[in-house]
């Protein structure tokens, strides 16, 4: 997980049973949250990793945010809160939607 310049949070998404035509363990695809108005670009910019709890926390002078998987559901969770109003756009870009060969490298 991580953050762009222009205030974009991304992470890739996996299952611990992802796995490709050759065996490998793959990401299933990769989500973005954007929020309008750009809050992420605020003053002190901090992003932690609480290992305790096993939670991400993305801070600056405009919002707090937390970010954790649900070890017992497959459910990703982005919660926050924010001085001014946030519009939130969450894209998903599925990687695995259809079958393909493989290439004579990849067998």
């Amino acid at each position: 997980m991580w953050v762009t310049p222009d205030g974009v949070l991304h992470y890739y998404i996996s299952k611990t049973d992802a796995f490709s035509e050759n065996g490998r363990l793959l990401k299933v695809g990769k989500a973005s949250v954007r929020f309008t108005p750009n809050v992420l670009a605020g003053e002190n910019f901090k992003q932690e990793l609480d290992l305790e709890s096993g939670i991400i926390k993305i801070s600056t002078d405009q919002v707090n945010l937390r970010f954790y998987v649900d070890a017992n559901n497959p459910i990703i969770v982005v919660t926050g809160e924010s001085k001014t109003p946030v519009k939130i756009e969450v894209n998903y870009d599925g990687w695995r939607n259809k079958r393909r060969e493989l290439s004579d490298k990849e067998m």
